[in-house]
């Protein structure tokens, strides 16, 4: 397919999703082409990832591609290369923390219930005293693997409207914040969803804002798709529970 066929496909993808395929069929040379660039050495262990990460560049890249501004090609391949890129920047920041257990997540749950059902202060010295955790940079290391985990739970409401949390109410330093957004629960559902097949990732990572995306609602979701809202909304489910199964290992 010549240029100009392509940015005619890639046009018509962009009013109506269900060429999406076709174009993506077409476009396989331009992500073939970009990839192998990165697929070196130690990288060829990724390449899978890379494709995925291409497919959803390419998919994304429609909403703002226009035709008059140049060949679909050009635009499309720079927008998988810096796609894949920001993956790689991703991969290579992940560390994995392995002193924060679930455990310690637990004794700050019971603390916190304890300290609500009595009506006293939720300072960090009552936290301490009730969750048995003596370390104040620990307490603190804790608590932001609380708030990560419960940003990136599967079952938080995504509603604008929600309850502020009791966790955001505890005085902390902010020194760990980096340092436990990178702990190994969040290395293990990372992985978990890269492993899912593109578009479920795709689906999921907009449902819940994941990994720096923005918020789609269920409707944007249907659009961008091309399905019905209650196919989403059954979908989400039923990623929801495959992601449950994959971290059978952090729910143990």
């Amino acid at each position: 397919m010549d240029r100009f066929e392509l940015d005619k496909l890639a046009m018509m993808a962009k009013k109506d999703k269900s060429y999406f395929p076709l174009l993506l069929k077409n476009s396989n040379a331009i992500i073939d082409r970009v990839v192998s660039k990165y697929t070196t050495g130690d990288n060829k262990a990724y390449k899978d990832d890379y494709i995925s990460e291409a497919y959803i560049a390419l998919f994304n890249c429609l909403d703002k591609y226009d035709s008059d501004s140049g060949a679909f090609a050009s635009y499309s391949s720079y927008a998988v290369r810096q796609r894949i890129l920001d993956f790689i920047r991703n991969k290579q920041s992940l560390i994995k923390l392995g002193t924060i257990k679930l455990d310690e997540i637990k004794k700050l749950d019971g603390a916190i219930k304890t300290i609500t059902e009595q009506g006293i202060d939720m300072s960090r010295e009552n936290i301490k005293k009730y969750s048995g955790i003596s370390s104040d940079k620990t307490l603190s290391t804790v608590i932001w693997a609380k708030k990560a985990k419960d940003c990136i739970s599967l079952d938080a409401p995504t509603s604008d409207d929600q309850d502020i949390s009791l966790i955001d109410m505890i005085p902390m330093e902010s020194d760990t914040e980096e340092e436990v957004m990178e702990n190994e629960e969040l290395s293990l559902l990372k992985k978990s969803i890269l492993s899912l097949p593109e578009e479920e990732r795709f689906l999921i990572t907009r449902a819940y804002g994941l990994f720096g995306n923005e918020v789609l609602s269920s409707r944007e979701l249907a659009r961008k798709l091309n399905i019905s809202e209650k196919t989403i909304n059954y979908r989400k489910k039923v990623i929801q529970n495959k992601l449950r199964s994959l971290m059978a290992a952090w729910a143990s």
